[in-house]
C-alpha cells in the first residue's frame, strides 16, 4: 500500500506547484504565491510521511513473548495475541522460489550442510502453505500459523556458523523480497540487551521516527512492521534461547537464521544443526579458495596446513589470508605452523585469532572448572573418559567430574567423541583448544601439578590392571595396583573396556597412556602386568605416537617377560614388537622379532603356542599385502589356514579367506559385512575386501565408501589410515582411466588422497610408505596436467630407493615397479619420443609379473596397447585407459592362462554369472590370449558369452562395426570389431566372406 501511495503523492505535489505558479489569480503578489506554494508542499510532505509510516493493523494486539509453544515443531515461540489465528497471512507462493545456485566468491564446501538445511526450510514452508489452505476452509488448529521459520545452527567457536548463515541468507534472498537484516547478539563477548537489539533492527527496517523509552513499545512496533513482510533475519552469536524469542518477528513470511555456540533446540523448540569441522576435501577447498591458489600446488604442504589448523575454518581462513598477504609459499606456511608452541600465534592474522575466541568461552568457567580445564592438558591421550578428573581434582567424586566435563562440553571447550563405552561419553579436545589449555596451564605444568599427575598415573595403573585381570585370569593378585578411585566405578569401567571390540578401541584411544603405564610398571618392577600391557602396543600406531618411545616401551615389555619367565609372554611381546615395526615398514628387524617368536612357539608345542604360530603367519601375510608383494602372501596364508583349521578358529579362518581374496584380486563369493563383525580387525579387512569387489564391478562411489568405512573401523591408527588413503588414490586413478572426469573431481581426489597418504607416512617415519605414495602422487599429478611436480616426486623416489634396499629389501621391488610406471606415464604425457615411455612401461610390466601382481601388470599392458593403437582416443588426463577386473576369478585366471582349453573353460563358467560391464572385459581378456582369430571351440564360447550379453531386439552381431558397446575400452575396439564381423558372418554366411551390415 505504501509503495502505491508514494508515486501519487509525488504527482500531486508537482500539480500543486504548477497551479500555484500559473493559473491562480493574477492579482496575487509573488509573496502570496510562494506562501501558498510552501504551505501546500509542507502539507503534502506531512501527508506523504504519514502514508509512509506503517500503521498497526486492527488485528494486531499487544503482547510480548511468553516462551516456546508446547506443540511447536518448526516454529519456536508463543507471542500471546500479537498475531491471532484468524489474521490475514502474507500470500506465499504454493511452490518455494528457487534459490540462487552460484556460491559467493569466498564460500565453498559445506555442500551437505547447505542441502540439508535448505531441504528442512522447504518442508517448513510447505507446511505453512498447507495450514493456510486448510485455514481458508475452516478453523486452523496447528499453532505454527503466524510464526516465522527458524533455522538454528550451533557449534564451537570458529567453526564457520556465521559464514554459513550468510550463505544461506544469500541463497534464500529471492524468497524474501523485503530484504535481509543482520543483528549481532553479542559485543566483545558480552550479550546485548534485548532493547538494543530491537532498536538496531528497527533502524534496518527504515524506521525513522523517534523511538519510545519503553522497550515494550519498540517491540510492538517491530512486530507490527514485520507482520506482513517477507524478510530474512540473521541473529548472530545468540547467548540463549530467550534472547532470540525476545526479538523474533511476527509474520510467518519471515525467516530467522540463528547462530549460537550453544544448542538452543530445547528452548526454541526447533531443530538445531550442529556444525563440526568440515571434511578434509571441504577444508582444502576453503583454503585454496581463500588463498587463491591451485588445488594442485604443493598438495602435501596444503594438507599439512589444514591438519595443523585442525580443519577449523577460522584457523584455515587465517592461514590462507596470511599466505595471500605475505605472498608466501604453502610449504613456508606449513613449516611455520609445525611447532605446537607457536602455532596459535602463527594462526593469528589481523582480526582473526582462534585463541581469542577460546578465551571468550574460557571466561565463562568457574574456578574449579578452569582448573579442571588446565589439568586436562596433562592427560596423555587425545581422548578420555570423565573419571580422569576425579584423581586430578583432589577429593572430587566421579559424579562431580562428569558434571564438569559436561559443562566444558556445553561451552564447546570439549567435544563428545564418537567412540563410547557403554552409556559413557568419551571426550576429546580440539587440537587447537588443547594448545590453548596447555598455555593456560603454563610451561611448568609438569612440576606445578606433580601431585595431580602422580594421582592420575596411580588411577590409570589401577584401571589398566583391572582390565588385564578381566581378560587374563592368570594375572597374579599381587600384580594389581591399589585403587585410588572408587572401587565400583573402576570395576564397571574395566568390565566395559575388557570386551574384545572395546579393548581394541581403548588401546587405540589410550595408546600414549599405555606407553606411560609400561614405563611406570617397569620402574616398579611389576613384571607380570608390564609385559601384558606391552603386548597390546603392536595393535596400532596412533597419530600422536612417538615410534622410538613406543619401541622402547615394547623392549621393556620383552625384558619384563624374560624376568617373569613366562613362555607365552615372551612370544606375545616379541610378536607385538614385530607388528609395531611392520606398521612402520621396518621389515628387517620386524622379521627378526617375528621369527624369534615363531621359534619359541614351535619349541613349546601346545594349543596356546600353536594359536600364536598361526597369528604370526597371518601377521607376515599382512606385511606382504602392505608391501604389494602378492607372491609372498600365499605361502603365509596357507600356513595360517592350516593352523587355524586344526584349532577350529572360525574368525581367524574367515580373516585368512578375506585377505586371500584381496591378494588374488578375486571374490570367493562370500558376503562382506564390515559392520556385522565385533572384531575390528576382521571388520577392517572385510571392508577392504568389499571395496575391492566393488572396484571390480566399477562401482566407484561404493568402493570409496567401503574404504572410508575401513578407516572408521580403525580410527586413531595412523598406519591403517595411510594404507587406506593410498588405496583410495589408486582407486581414483583407475576410475579416471575408465570414466570421463568432466569436472576434474576425480583427479583432484586422487591427488589429495595420495598427498595425504604421503604426509601420514612421513609423519610416521615410514620410508617405504612415503616412496610408494610419491609414485602414485606423481601419476595423479601427471593426470592433473602438472608434469613438473610429478617429475620432482619421481626423481626423489629414484634418488632414495637405493637406501631402501638395505632397510627394507622386500619392499623395494614393488616400489621399483611403480616408479617405472610413473616414469612411463610422465613420458607419455610429455609426447616426443614414445620409445622411452614404452620402455619404462614394459619395465614396469615385467616387474609386476615377477611380483605376481596381475592387476597392475594388466593395467600397464593396456597402457602399452593404447600407445600401439593409433585409433585409440586418448583421455583428457593423458593417462592410459585401464580395464577393471571382473566380479569373479575369470579375468585374473584368463589373463594368467596360456592355452585355449583354459580360455574355453573360463568362458563357459563366466557365461551365466558375469554382469554385462564385466562380461565385455572377459571377452577382451580372452582376445588378449587367443588373438583376433580364435579357434572353433574358443569362437563358440565367445559367441555364447556375447549372446548372453545381448537382447533379442538388439543382437550384438547386428551392430554396426565400430559401434561397439561403450563399456568396451578404446584399446580393445579394433579386436572386438573384428570378432563382431566374424560373428555376423557366422550368423549370415555369404560367399564373399564377412559383410558389414549398415543400418
Amino acid at each position: 500500500m505504501r509503495r502505491t501511495i508514494r508515486p501519487f503523492a509525488a504527482v500531486l505535489a508537482v500539480a500543486a506547484a504548477a497551479l500555484t505558479l500559473t493559473v491562480w489569480p493574477d492579482d496575487w503578489s509573488a509573496q502570496a504565491r510562494f506562501l501558498v506554494l510552501g504551505g501546500s508542499m509542507l502539507v503534502l510532505v506531512v501527508l506523504f510521511d504519514v502514508w509512509r509510516r506503517p500503521r498497526r493493523p486492527p488485528w494486531v494486539g499487544v503482547g510480548v513473548p511468553a516462551g516456546p509453544a508446547a506443540g511447536s515443531v518448526d516454529g519456536g515461540w508463543e507471542s500471546g495475541t500479537v498475531v491471532t489465528a484468524g489474521s490475514p497471512d502474507p500470500q506465499w507462493p504454493e511452490e518455494p522460489v528457487g534459490e540462487v545456485d552460484v556460491s559467493s566468491a569466498t564460500f565453498c564446501g559445506r555442500g551437505e550442510n547447505v542441502a540439508e538445511i535448505l531441504g528442512a526450510y522447504r518442508i517448513a514452508r510447505e507446511r505453512r502453505a498447507d495450514h493456510r489452505r486448510r485455514g481458508e476452509a475452516g478453523p486452523v488448529s496447528d499453532d505454527t500459523v503466524g510464526r516465522p521459520v527458524v533455522i538454528a545452527i550451533h557449534g564451537k567457536p570458529g567453526v564457520g556458523k556465521s559464514v554459513l548463515a550468510k550463505e544461506l541468507a544469500r541463497r534464500l534472498e529471492n524468497d524474501h523480497p523485503d530484504g535481509s537484516h543482520h543483528a549481532n547478539f553479542g559485543n566483545a563477548g558480552d550479550p546485548l540487551a534485548a532493547a538494543e537489539i530491537i532498536v538496531n533492527l528497527l533502524r534496518q527496517l527504515d524506521w525513522h521516527e523517534k523511538l519510545s523509552q519503553d522497550p515494550a513499545d519498540n517491540l510492538r512496533t517491530f512486530r507490527t512492521l514485520t507482520a506482513q513482510r517477507r524478510a530474512l533475519f540473521i541473529f548472530d552469536a545468540a547467548r540463549d534461547h530467550q534472547q532470540v524469542l525476545n526479538a523474533l518477528p511476527a509474520g510467518s513470511g519471515c525467516t530467522v537464521i540463528v547462530t549460537s555456540r550453544l544448542d538452543l533446540q530445547a528452548g526454541l523448540r526447533t531443530p538445531s544443526w550442529r556444525l563440526d569441522e568440515p571434511a578434509m576435501d571441504d577444508a582444502l577447498d576453503m583454503f585454496h579458495t581463500l588463498a587463491e591458489t591451485s588445488p594442485y600446488r604443493d598438495p602435501v604442504c596444503t594438507a599439512t596446513i589444514v591438519e595443523s589448523c585442525g580443519r577449523l575454518p577460522l584457523a584455515i581462513r587465517s592461514a590462507a589470508e596470511r599466505m595471500l598477504h605475505e605472498r608466501a609459499a604453502p610449504c613456508s606456511i606449513a613449516k611455520s605452523l609445525d611447532p605446537p608452541e607457536t602455532r596459535l600465534e602463527r594462526l593469528t592474522h589481523r582480526d582473526r585469532s582462534p585463541e581469542r575466541v577460546f578465551e571468550t568461552q574460557y571466561r565463562h568457567l568457574e574456578g574449579d572448572e578452569q582448573k579442571a580445564f588446565h589439568l586436562l592438558a596433562l592427560v596423555p591421550s587425545p581422548t578420555f573418559l570423565p573419571w580422569v578428573l576425579a584423581p586430578l581434582l583432589f577429593d572430587t567424586r566421579v559424579g562431580r567430574a562428569e558434571s564438569i566435563a559436561t559443562r566444558l562440553a556445553e561451552l564447546q571447550l570439549l567435544e563428545v567423541d564418537d567412540r563410547r563405552w557403554a552409556d559413557r561419553p568419551r571426550y576429546r579436545m580440539h587440537p587447537l583448544v588443547r594448545l590453548f589449555a596447555e598455555r593456560k596451564a603454563g610451561d611448568d605444568r609438569p612440576a606445578r601439578y606433580a601431585q595431580e599427575l602422580s594421582r592420575l598415573w596411580e588411577a590409570y595403573l589401577w584401571i589398566v590392571g583391572a582390565v588385564v585381570k578381566e581378560i587374563d585370569r592368570t594375572l597374579p593378585e599381587s600384580a594389581l595396583p591399589q585403587a585410588p578411585i572408587r572401587h565400583e566405578i573402576g570395576l564397571r569401567v574395566a568390565a566395559d573396556i575388557a570386551q574384545s571390540r572395546q579393548r581394541l578401541r581403548w588401546v587405540r584411544a589410550e595408546h600414549r597412556t599405555l606407553v606411560g603405564c609400561v614405563e611406570e610398571l617397569h620402574r616398579a618392577r611389576n613384571w607380570p602386568l608390564c609385559w601384558r600391557v606391552a603386548s597390546w602396543l603392536g595393535e596400532c600406531y596412533p597419530h600422536d605416537g612417538d615410534l622410538e618411545r613406543d619401541l622402547n616401551a615394547v623392549a621393556l615389555g620383552i625384558q619384563a617377560a624374560d624376568n617373569d619367565n613366562n613362555r607365552i609372554g615372551r612370544i606375545d611381546v616379541r610378536r607385538a614388537m614385530g607388528s609395531l615395526l611392520i606398521r612402520a615398514e621396518r621389515y628387517v628387524p620386524a622379521g627378526k622379532h617375528l621369527m624369534e617368536a615363531l621359534e619359541q612357539a614351535r619349541a613349546h608345542p601346545g594349543l596356546l603356542t600353536r594359536l600364536r604360530e598361526g597369528l604370526i603367519q597371518l601377521k607376515l601375510a599382512e606385511a606382504y599385502v602392505q608391501q604389494e608383494a602378492p607372491c609372498e602372501v600365499t605361502p603365509r596364508l596357507r600356513a595360517a589356514r592350516q593352523i587355524f583349521g586344526e584349532l577350529g578358529r572360525t574368525n581367524e579362518l574367515q580373516l585368512v579367506r578375506i585377505i586371500d581374496d584381496i591378494n588374488n584380486q578375486v571374490s570367493s563369493g562370500a558376503e562382506f559385512d564390515p559392520d556385522g563383525h565385533a572384531d575390528d580387525q576382521l571388520g577392517f579387512w572385510s571392508a577392504v575386501a568389499q571395496a575391492e569387489e566393488r572396484r571390480r564391478r566399477e562401482q566407484w562411489r561404493e568402493a570409496a565408501d567401503s574404504l572410508r568405512g575401513a578407516v572408521r573401523r580403525s580410527e586413531g591408527d595412523i598406519s591403517r589410515e595411510a594404507f587406506i588413503l593410498y588405496r583410495l588414490a589408486c582407486l581414483h586413478l583407475e576410475q579416471l582411466n575408465v570414466v570421463e572426469d568432466g569436472d576434474g573431481s576425480v583427479v583432484r581426489a586422487a591427488v589429495r588422497r595420495a598427498a595425504e597418504a604421503r604426509m601420514l607416512y612421513r609423519r610416521m617415519g615410514n620410508r617405504p610408505g612415503e616412496l610408494r605414495a610419491r609414485c602414485v602422487l606423481a601419476r595423479a599429478l601427471v593426470a592433473a596436467g602438472e608434469p613438473v611436480p610429478a617429475e620432482e616426486h619421481i626423481k626423489y623416489v629414484a634418488d632414495h630407493l637405493p637406501e631402501l634396499v638395505g632397510e627394507a629389501p622386500s619392499a623395494s621391488g614393488p616400489i621399483e615397479a611403480r616408479l617405472a610406471w610413473a616414469r612411463g606415464d610422465l613420458l607419455r604425457a610429455r609426447g616426443g619420443r614414445q620409445d622411452d615411455a614404452r620402455s619404462a612401461l614394459l619395465s614396469a610390466s615385467t616387474k609386476f609379473e615377477d611380483l605376481d601382481d596381475i592387476q597392475s601388470q594388466n593395467a600397464v599392458r593396456h597402457a602399452i596397447n593404447a600407445m600401439d593403437d593409433p585409433g585409440v582416443d586418448r583421455p583428457s588426463t593423458a593417462l592410459p585407459r585401464q580395464r577393471a577386473d571382473t566380479t569373479n576369478s575369470a579375468y585374473a585366471a584368463t589373463a594368467a592362462g596360456t592355452d585355449a582349453a583354459s580360455v574355453v573353460t573360463l568362458l563357459r563358467k563366466t557365461r551365466d554369472s558375469t554382469l554385462p560391464p564385466s562380461g565385455w572385459r572377459v571377452i577382451l581378456a580372452a582376445l588378449d590370449i587367443v588373438g583376433p582369430s580364435p579357434g572353433p571351440d574358443e569362437f563358440g564360447e565367445l559367441r555364447a558369452v556375447i549372446t548372453s550379453l545381448s537382447t533379442e531386439d538388439d543382437p550384438v552381431w547386428k551392430r554396426r562395426i565400430g559401434g561397439s558397446p561403450g563399456t568396451v575400452p578404446p584399446a580393445g575396439r579394433n579386436r572386438f570389431d573384428e570378432l563382431i564381423a566374424r560373428l555376423a558372418a557366422a550368423e549370415h554366411p555369404s560367399p564373399g566372406g564377412p559383410q558389414r551390415e549398415e543400418h
